[in-house]
């Protein structure tokens, strides 16, 4: 039986597609704690790609930032929506915390904006269906739960709110299903 490792070695893994190598080697750096910005010559150099081929896949530095973030939201907004996994999203912010270091200038960064857009498209579309097509009460309750979220886990990375990931998964599930519960039909 062939494992991992032999086929890793004898070069008979199938390998990763650009985009993949693109988002991982961004990952790596900043799970390093290299420090940004990070460039897209620095990127390419790690991915082994092309720049052309970067920017076949990302129009910048800053899609790939919302790109590689997009996992961890994706995973947090299908718990706080009711239809994920607490524990995952304990998970993600235990991997927040460990690499708070990272994360709170995202926080408080110019990025944060898009990444607050991204979140909230996320909620939307896990509650809703559509971001765009929804009513404005609807909108109004996906906003308020990217918004609560993003403000808490700000203010958890910054260790101003001792509480654990596990804890603080459980707050933020109970939150939202408050403000779910507000919205809902009548």
């Amino acid at each position: 039986m062939t494992t991992d490792n032999h086929a890793t070695l004898s070069g008979t893994m199938p390998t990763r597609s650009a985009r993949d190598r693109i988002i991982a080697a961004f990952n790596a750096m900043v799970l390093k704690r290299q420090r940004g910005p990070y460039r897209v010559g620095t990127i390419i150099r790690h991915a082994r790609v092309a720049r052309s081929t970067f920017y076949d896949h990302f129009a910048s530095e800053s899609a790939l930032q919302l790109t590689a973030l997009n996992m961890p939201f994706a995973a947090m907004a299908d718990a706080l929506s009711g239809r994920g996994n607490v524990m995952i999203l304990a998970r993600w912010l235990t991997h927040f915390w460990d690499y708070r270091q990272q994360a709170r200038p995202l926080l408080d960064g110019a990025e944060r904006p898009r990444i607050e857009r991204m979140f909230f498209d996320l909620m939307a579309e896990r509650l809703y269906g559509d971001a765009d097509n929804v009513s404005a009460d609807r909108q109004m309750a996906a906003l308020q739960i990217a918004a609560a979220t993003m403000a808490t886990m700000d203010r958890w990375l910054k260790g101003r709110l001792p509480v654990s990931s596990d804890t603080l998964a459980g707050q933020l599930v109970e939150m939202a299903a408050a403000i779910r519960g507000a919205t809902s039909p009548r």
